[in-house]
């Protein structure tokens, strides 16, 4: 097998490997029961930092985040949550205070919860990545 090729596996695998970890976190925390709270502070921003390519030439790298705080109670107490899903952090749908969310809580550890926007049962990535892996992994194969 040619060197590019198991390098472009390796990456393949790696990369996969990781994908398939944050959907099963994901899958997780979506099977966690559910409460309404309400956004109580969202911020968002860009933020840009100087950077200098191989070449000596100065760029910017500028990343989009977001910051919320949501409220939800369980069995009578009041929790204040913080967590996105980790896949989502960037593009988080939910601006307006005072907004009604569902919010995930593990069951056994109330105060762990996580909002995940609608779309976060969306399997596009992950069987856009399993196509891939079966093309390639065909071109693998052994002609006779």
């Amino acid at each position: 097998i040619p060197r590019y090729r198991i390098v472009f596996l390796a990456i393949i695998f790696v990369s996969g490997g990781l994908l398939l970890k944050g959907y099963i976190h994901l899958w997780n925390i979506s099977s966690w029961p559910t409460t309404t709270g309400k956004i109580i502070d969202y911020e968002s921003g860009m933020h840009s930092s100087a950077s200098h390519s191989q070449y000596g030439m100065q760029t910017t790298k500028s990343e989009k985040w977001n910051r919320v705080e949501y409220q939800y109670t369980i069995d009578g107490i009041e929790y204040v949550g913080h967590r996105i899903s980790p896949n989502f952090k960037a593009t988080y749908p939910y601006k307006n205070t005072e907004e009604r969310i569902s919010v995930f809580y593990n069951p056994k550890k109330h105060s762990e919860a996580y909002l995940l926007p609608d779309r976060y049962h969306s399997p596009i990535v992950l069987w856009t990545f399993i196509v891939m892996l079966t093309i390639f992994g065909l071109d693998f194969i052994p002609k006779p």
